[in-house]
């Protein structure tokens, strides 16, 4: 139910969106999404920087979904990064989303780079 909420919500707010993500499923989107944080961190220290950035959870959906279902690449990593820090700007939030976008520039690579296996087995 969760899920069905942030895409209702990154849809209502008119975040960008890239392709394919408004007619991906639920249970993929469940997949991909690991709340607010990098995949590597502890899931309870995911859940409490979701909960305090909750604003972003639409937007951090999004970017999962970015780092797991679309092809690999410098540039469509980039471009994720990116709509992370537009979307939290429509979010009203530039700063705190600029800064996870930086933060991710500069260390997520490494881990986007070899792909994630979302939560449900799916790439």
């Amino acid at each position: 139910m969760h899920i069905l909420t942030l895409k209702q919500a990154a849809v209502w707010m008119k975040l960008s969106l890239p392709e394919g993500f408004a007619e991906c499923s639920l249970l993929r989107l469940f997949g991909c999404y690991n709340g607010v944080g990098a995949q590597w961190m502890p899931h309870r220290m995911r859940r409490l920087l979701t909960e305090w950035f909750s604003f972003l959870a639409a937007a951090s959906l999004i970017h999962d979904y970015e780092f797991t279902c679309l092809p690999k690449s410098y540039w469509n990593f980039t471009k994720a990064n990116l709509r992370l820090a537009y979307n939290a700007a429509k979010s009203g939030k530039l700063l705190t989303g600029s800064a996870a976008a930086v933060i991710c520039q500069l260390f997520g690579w490494s881990a986007y780079k070899p792909g994630k296996v979302s939560q449900n087995g799916t790439p």
